[in-house]
């Protein structure tokens, strides 16, 4: 079901076929699961269409894979407790774990610290390359 499917379902007129269920995929098994309770029996209408259109995108992104959800969320509270993450938005979330958008390659090579190697060693300079050329698109100056 894609956005055309859902553009002419809002603006076209309900069709008496449609219930409230879906069919999803999980783990490789297809099932039929009500959208609203009992949503097997009662009619898509004009009246009920939006409603309809809005429980079938929850579904499909985010009801079918409840499974995979929980256990991600299981994990990820096993190294973060969730009392510890919870104080915090999805935009201060993001720059925990992801940091900052911009790396300050100066800063960058000011604080690293060589073991075995130096700067000038061979394998410092193409992990260093390797990393400004994917980074910097070869605007990377040494």
């Amino acid at each position: 079901m894609d956005y055309k499917y859902f553009s002419l379902r809002t603006s076209n007129s309900a069709s008496s076929s449609l219930n409230n269920f879906c069919q999803v995929q999980e783990f490789g098994l297809s099932e039929i699961r009500d959208l609203k309770k009992d949503g097997r029996n009662i009619p898509v209408t004009e009246e009920n269409k939006k409603e309809y259109v809005k429980l079938v995108c929850q579904m499909k992104m985010t009801g079918a894979i409840t499974k995979q959800i929980e256990s991600f969320l299981a994990g990820f509270y096993d190294i973060i407790p969730k009392r510890l993450i919870s104080i915090f938005d999805e935009q201060e979330l993001e720059l925990l774990i992801s940091g900052l958008p911009n790396i300050d390659l100066d800063d960058l090579k000011a604080n690293t610290e060589y073991h075995k190697y130096t700067e000038g060693s061979l394998q410092v300079f193409a992990v260093s390359y390797s990393f400004c050329w994917s980074y910097n698109s070869f605007n990377v100056t040494f």
